[in-house]
């Protein structure tokens, strides 16, 4: 028995052996804090239980010397004893309730000793069922009842495997855990309350915008959050409350998770301008994140090295984002600025969780609401951040969008004006190209015309001399002594007639060929001329008015006009049917209008029939003398032909 007592006093590490402190209640204590009044020990894992730690000599447990209850981790996994001596000194039974405020210590032990009888205890942590926890609240409770004028020892016992393990201990009135418990869960619902509801905003965002910047914020956020319900006992008592495994494991998953879609978030955030060495390093922060939750996933050593990994992680991570916000604000990236600001906000609350952790204070990431303020504020600023991103680049779009408007005004117009030079140009080669015809045509003519000339002048000199002789020959020959009979002599009289024939005929052709009127009575003397003998010989009666004809001192166009009327009246002789017609040749003070109107078969205009060899040549010569013609004509209602013919 000496043995075992000797070998158990060896596994202690006391600092010092210091008197033991007590802590002194009375009927209006609401609340204390057990900080400052532990007196702890360690021993390896299950190897005395309570029955041999209340026999044991209290000095045995050191007296700690910081106000939090702060345990290195050790290789050995031991068990931490704490020990509290309290003397009541009211005068009526009290309860209250010791509140352990970690959710996260896998197993935590709790007995209520006097005169070193064991009066109450009670067993829970995240290592077992929820519902086991004879108070289901989100950290360890424990109810303790104080009669008057007695003196009580508290054991607890805490293991978190080999873990730093963090034990702030409260007791307080029932009322007034109520209270503080109300606030620190309307606090607690407004943390949660604004992470979920960024979380969804920006999963909208995402689906709506289309833009994988918001999705990747959207899934920092949600695992952010189940991340901090987990730190808070809220998935451990609701999500999972039979599953303790995932617990621990839960939180090592989602905080990298966290840092992983963070870290993608950072990388689209500033798109484009992610140097290479920038991108290596978030390849081997993410890999290590990766790494981490997956170990996570193993058994109790590997979860452990999983948690100082993330541990190492974390400072670091949200430090480099912010050095990587400040670096892009110095390169006057403007995207940036918000960015940094939030990560500045999330660098400060992760150094106050270590400073707070390491200086050994009261309160920690637990129960520091500075903490959660700063995470908070970190939310908002990348909410705040993204919007002036989608500002940001809304206004560089709207200015690019200006810029390709004015280049496209701009493009438009030179492709107006170039549309108008190329308009002006095939206008003016449209006109020297018609006028090239016109002049073409207007050769043909004028060369038709002095061919007309020739062949009437030899047939007037040639023919028409050797006719005349013909006849003055057949005239000279005396018949009248012969002795022709009556076949004979009218024989020779057909002759003498036929001879007249040919030499009228041929007065005419060459009269038509080379309308000698024009050029010694004029246009309108010839017309009306021409026009007399048509409606003595024809079935077709031709009105005629005119009007200025005689001040045309042009005879090249005269010619033309005669040429176009004759034939136009030649159209309406031979294919109208008409019995009536009208010409009207009027001058104007710069123009010549012709207009032929009858009454015959008409035809349809609409239907796409070649035109007869007259009414080209009418149109060859309106054309070569820039003219223009209008036929409009209805089916059995008659014709009207319409010519314009300008006089510069």
């Amino acid at each position: 028995m000496l043995m075992r007592f000797i070998a158990f006093l060896c596994l202690f590490i006391p600092s010092a052996i210091q008197a033991q402190l007590v802590m002194t209640l009375s009927d209006s204590t609401d609340e204390i804090k057990f900080g400052q009044h532990a007196m702890y020990t360690l021993q390896e894992k299950g190897v005395l239980g309570i029955k041999e730690i209340v026999h044991l000599d209290p000095s045995i447990f050191s007296i700690n010397e910081n106000a939090l209850l702060f345990f290195n981790n050790n290789t050995t996994n031991p068990d931490v004893w704490l020990r509290f001596d309290m003397h009541y000194t009211g005068k009526r039974s009290k309860e209250l309730l010791l509140e352990l405020n970690n959710p996260l210590i896998d197993q935590v032990a709790f007995y209520w000793v006097q005169n070193k009888l064991v009066l109450d205890s009670n067993l829970c942590g995240d290592d077992l069922p929820f519902k086991s926890r004879s108070i289901q609240f989100r950290n360890p409770l424990f109810k303790v009842r104080f009669e008057p004028n007695g003196l009580y020892t508290l054991y607890i016992k805490c293991n978190a495997g080999g873990r730093k393990i963090h034990v702030p201990l409260t007791l307080r009135s029932m009322a007034y855990f109520v209270e503080v418990s109300a606030f620190k869960d309307l606090l607690m619902g407004l943390f949660y309350g604004i992470l979920i509801a960024l979380t969804l905003v920006y999963f909208y965002l995402a689906f709506i915008i289309k833009e994988k910047a918001f999705l990747f914020l959207a899934l920092y956020l949600f695992f952010l959050t189940l991340s901090q319900l987990a730190v808070g006992g809220v998935n451990y008592a609701y999500l999972w409350p039979n599953a303790p495994y995932w617990n621990n494991r839960s939180i090592v998953i989602f905080m990298n998770l966290a840092i992983v879609f963070g870290f993608y978030f950072a990388r689209l955030f500033v798109v484009n301008q992610v140097s290479i060495w920038g991108i290596w390093i978030f390849r081997v922060l993410v890999g290590l994140g990766i790494i981490s939750a997956a170990l996570s996933l193993g058994p109790d050593p590997f979860l452990y090295f999983g948690i100082r990994l993330l541990y190492f992680l974390i400072p670091l991570d949200y430090g480099l984002l912010f050095i990587i916000g400040v670096y892009y604000l110095i390169k006057r990236i403007k995207v940036a600025r918000f960015f940094a600001l939030s990560f500045f906000a999330a660098t400060l609350s992760i150094g106050l969780m270590i400073y707070h952790s390491s200086s050994n204070n009261m309160d920690n990431i637990f129960t520091n609401n500075v903490v959660l303020y700063m995470l908070i504020v970190k939310c908002i600023m990348l909410s705040i951040a993204m919007l002036d991103r989608l500002k940001i680049f809304k206004e560089e779009k709207e200015l690019a969008q200006k810029h390709v408007i004015e280049n496209l005004e701009e493009l438009a117009q030179y492709k107006e004006s170039i549309n108008q030079q190329l308009a002006q140009k095939i206008r003016e080669k449209t006109q020297e190209l018609t006028s090239k015809q016109n002049e073409v045509k207007l050769a043909i003519i004028q060369g038709e015309e002095r061919e007309r000339k020739r062949i009437a002048q030899e047939l007037h000199d040639g023919m028409g001399s050797l006719l005349a002789t013909l006849k003055l020959h057949v005239e000279s020959l005396n018949l009248e002594d012969k002795h022709l009979n009556k076949f004979e002599w009218k024989t020779y009289q057909g002759l003498l007639e036929m001879v007249d024939y040919a030499c009228v005929e041929l007065r005419d052709i060459s009269h038509n060929m080379l309308p000698a009127g024009i050029d010694h009575f004029g246009l309108d003397a010839t017309l009306k001329s021409d026009i007399s003998k048509l409606n003595k010989h024809k079935n077709v009666y031709i009105n005629f008015y005119s009007q200025g004809l005689e001040s045309i001192k042009n005879k090249e166009i005269e010619l033309h006009v005669y040429r176009i009327v004759l034939e136009l009246l030649n159209n309406v002789i031979k294919h109208a049917q008409a019995s009536t017609a009208n010409l009207q040749l009027m001058h104007y003070e710069q123009s010549l209008s012709i207009i032929i109107e009858d009454n015959g078969v008409g035809f349809n205009t609409n239907i796409n029939e070649k035109s007869g060899i007259g009414i080209i040549s009418v149109k060859s010569r309106v054309e070569s003398l820039s003219g223009k013609m209008q036929i409009d004509s209805i089916v059995n209602s008659g014709t009207t032909i319409t010519i314009v013919i300008p006089l510069i």
